[in-house]
């Protein structure tokens, strides 16, 4: 009866561990939208913002066969509507993180694939947008199995036939943890790479500034932390994905909307910190506690009034460094 119970608590945990697994894409997003409303961070709900709608659109154009204004071979305005916010959401954010002015004109690689899929439908040949960036998929067929599916529990939500059951390259499983650590990797790396900041007073004691480059170290090695963290968890992730599951395609046809859905993550990062600065990007919390550099040898600290009339006042008054 023991074993009995013990294998019974044993088979409960792996199927635990296993919904958990497939599902979660969903559990983080969800975790990443209440930890940013219950904390004020504005880094945590811009990533929830790009999952809701810059992973989706990744999704789009690395999966929905073209051409962009027919869903089979009735004309469609929806899917016309979705093609062009999709692909000219990703092409935006990618140019305005590197810095926009003439690296607008990557909205012109849009005509690529628009021509692309309205020819390649001309052969009954059905293909994805990323499908002309992709060299790989020129040569390669997508899928691994005999019969060219996934397995129903795979999805993330539950499927509505078995046409939502053909492999994706990649799925939105993937593509929603490729995003998420090409945000979480640049954050980690943009704050190793912060300067340091400087004491602007002349009459600074040794032991200030030493205690300065002690917090400096100490971002670094807490940024380096974070990355050595986050690879071996994204490996984990993947390698699982692909060796334990059969969710996925071969991953040398998805290699390269993988990258283009990291770099995605990546420059999403790179809009908020060149807009606010790296505080409200980071969701990693490093530097949420640090003082200013402006202030960070002459704080400013308040003091609660010593008088005892209503209302009560505050009075604040600059630190003087000891």
């Amino acid at each position: 009866m023991a074993s009995g119970m013990l294998g019974g608590y044993i088979e409960a945990i792996r199927t635990f561990v296993s919904d958990t697994f497939l599902t979660f894409p969903l559990i983080m997003i969800g975790f990443i939208f209440l930890l940013g409303v219950l904390t004020s961070n504005s880094g945590l709900l811009f990533l929830f913002l790009g999952h809701l709608f810059v992973v989706p659109s990744l999704e789009f154009i690395a999966n929905e066969p073209g051409p962009a204004f027919f869903n089979g071979s009735v004309f469609s305005i929806q899917k016309l509507v979705n093609w062009i916010f999709s692909v000219f959401l990703v092409l935006g954010v990618n140019a305005n993180a590197l810095g926009g002015g003439n690296y607008y004109f990557l909205f012109f690689l849009s005509i690529i694939p628009f021509v692309g899929q309205f020819v390649l439908n001309k052969s009954d040949r059905h293909v994805s947008p990323l499908y002309f960036f992709n060299p790989f998929a020129w040569f390669l067929t997508p899928n691994t199995g005999s019969e060219g599916r996934a397995a129903s529990t795979c999805s993330m939500v539950p499927i509505s036939g078995d046409e939502d059951r053909l492999f994706r390259t990649p799925s939105y499983w993937l593509a929603h943890l490729v995003f998420f650590f090409g945000f979480f990797f640049t954050n980690a790396y943009t704050l190793y790479n912060e300067p340091a900041p400087t004491l602007t007073d002349p009459n600074a004691t040794p032991t200030q500034r030493a205690g300065l480059d002690a917090r400096v170290a100490h971002r670094k090695w807490m940024a380096m932390g974070a990355i050595g963290m986050g690879i071996v968890v994204f490996a984990t992730f993947l390698l699982f994905r692909y060796w334990k599951t059969p969710c996925e395609a071969r991953f040398i046809y998805s290699m390269i909307p993988l990258i283009i859905i990291g770099l995605t993550g990546a420059s999403w990062f790179e809009i908020i910190y060149n807009t606010c600065g790296v505080k409200p990007a980071d969701i990693l919390g490093i530097v949420q506690g640090y003082l200013s550099p402006n202030m960070v040898d002459k704080p400013i600290v308040c003091l609660g009034s010593e008088d005892k009339k209503p209302p009560p006042t505050a009075s604040c008054a600059t630190a003087t460094a000891s």
